[in-house]
């Protein structure tokens, strides 16, 4: 056991890098008195991404004064902090003097927060949304994880997808149990049309060899899952807990060795760049057929100098690549490394190899690789 552990935490230290931090926010309510036993609703908003990165709910006031923690802040970030009380109990958000709402602002946080406020009749329409119409949606989402244990820290990069009321998931990261290799967690579960942040449950499950569950509610995320390594005979487990909003998660987990803890630390995810968004309502409208298979079609133009155009088609979400090899099979550029959705793609190549140097006139082949299929084309530089 010492060997295996001396030898994790080896593996840990060698991704040492600095680490963003993170904060929670504690949110002290006073005289409060009005609405006890009305509902509150509170969201937290990134400033700069203009995102939703957390939100609670408490179905019931429970006294004047009262605290609401979340765990959702990011060092250097700033936020508004909105909030309203259901105050002609109609269960949906109208605007003030209906409904009685705030808009506090955090600016460049550096630390845990604590804000205290007090009751007042100083409204704040805060267009408070409904539910996330989702149809199909899909998005790149990453950021970092941080062992407070060893200081390690490494990136992390999720693919999100929901088509058909089904979400799959696919995160990677390196190092997360002391492995330096890439390690991969997927996920493909039901998941509902018009989803409530603040009142749905969304239960996942890892697939094999993973196990364990995931748990969305009430803005939170929680989970537990697990991986067994014949190679050291143990399950290493990671377990968390945090909040979540349609722009971000962010949570505190702990790593555990046969059910040990063994180091513990945050997670931040964030969405960077959504690539497809329809909303139900439309979305029957506007899906775009899929390719039925897997294709590569001849470049053009072809010959080329200096620049060509490769396209291909996935019919099904696949690991890809797609690179550049010469007449004696040797790659020369790597195009395309990455997982990506059913579609179809287009990428131009310039001609030049891995460092950017022109190649000389000849034959190249475009080789595309979606998991067990494999494709390619002949193409000629011209110059």
């Amino acid at each position: 056991m010492k060997k295996r552990t001396l030898f994790m935490a080896l593996w840990l230290f060698a991704t040492i890098s600095v680490a963003t931090a993170q904060y929670k926010l504690t949110l002290n309510f006073q005289n409060m008195t009005p609405h006890v036993g009305q509902r509150l609703e509170l969201r937290i908003v990134d400033q700069m991404r203009e995102t939703e990165v957390a939100r609670t709910v408490l179905d019931s006031i429970p006294a004047a004064n009262f605290a609401v923690e979340i765990f959702a802040l990011v060092e250097g970030n700033s936020y508004n902090v909105d909030f309203f009380v259901d105050f002609n109990q109609n269960g949906v958000y109208d605007a003030p003097p209906a409904d009685h709402a705030w808009r506090l602002t955090l600016s460049n946080v550096t630390s845990d927060t604590i804000v205290d406020f007090v009751h007042n009749l100083e409204f704040t329409d805060i267009s408070w949304p409904g539910p996330i119409d989702v149809g199909i949606y899909e998005a790149i989402w990453k950021g970092r994880w941080n062992n407070l244990t060893f200081g390690s820290t490494d990136s992390i990069r999720a693919i999100v997808q929901i088509v058909n009321d089904s979400i799959s998931v696919k995160v990677t990261t390196r190092g997360a149990f002391g492995n330096p290799a890439e390690i991969t967690f997927e996920f493909t579960n039901p998941f509902p049309a018009f989803f409530n942040w603040s009142s749905d449950t969304i239960r996942i499950q890892p697939m094999t060899p993973w196990s364990g569950e995931i748990y969305f509610v009430n803005g939170q995320v929680s989970g537990n899952i697990s991986v067994y390594n014949p190679s050291f005979n143990t399950t290493m487990g990671l377990e968390f807990l945090g909040s979540i909003g349609p722009g971000q998660i962010l949570a505190r987990y702990t790593v555990t060795d046969n059910g040990n803890p063994f180091a513990n630390g945050y997670v931040w995810i964030y969405a960077d760049s959504v690539l497809k968004h329809i909303p139900t309502s439309v979305a029957e409208k506007e899906t775009p057929a899929l390719p039925s298979q897997h294709l590569l079609l001849q470049n053009y133009p072809n010959p080329f100098n200096p620049a060509t155009t490769i396209r291909y088609d996935l019919p099904f979400r696949a690991d890809v690549q797609l690179y550049i090899t010469d007449l004696t099979g040797r790659q020369v550029r790597t195009l395309v490394a990455q997982y990506q959705a059913a579609g179809t793609y287009t990428v131009v190549w310039d001609g030049t190899n891995e460092n950017g140097k022109a190649l000389p006139s000849g034959i190249y082949f475009a080789r595309l690789r979606a998991g067990s299929q494999v494709k390619t084309v002949k193409m000629m530089l011209l110059k």
